[in-house]
């Protein structure tokens, strides 16, 4: 059986990615600076109680939290990308649509097999 994934979604770099909105702006992002944000909760209110003191005042650095955001995202990405080569899982950029022509496969308005 051959296995192919398709998706229209690119980097912000125009390079293909895979996974759509939930690995590139939903869940996948989303999580990565909420875990951030949970952290500088912690260390702002929770971590006295533990013994874990700042002597100076805490603060977020958002460009830094975003940048770590976009690595999450591009490791990501590269990971699933490798998977797809391992497990001979072809990858497609683009959109396609189903044929009803022996179950082809039309990308961006060209068939594909």
């Amino acid at each position: 059986m051959n296995v192919t994934c398709v998706d229209a979604w690119k980097t912000k770099e125009g390079k293909p990615a895979q996974d759509g909105t939930c690995n590139n702006i939903g869940c996948i992002p989303s999580k990565a600076l909420l875990q951030s944000s949970k952290n500088f909760d912690q260390a702002k209110h929770h971590l006295g109680a533990l013994g874990i003191m700042s002597t100076g005042e805490l603060r977020m650095d958002v460009a830094v939290m975003l940048e770590r955001k976009n690595q999450v995202v591009k490791s990501s990405n590269e990971g699933k990308l490798y998977l797809f080569r391992k497990n001979k899982v072809q990858f497609l950029n683009g959109l396609a649509f189903m044929t009803r022509a022996a179950f082809g496969l039309e990308l961006d308005g060209r068939p594909s097999w």
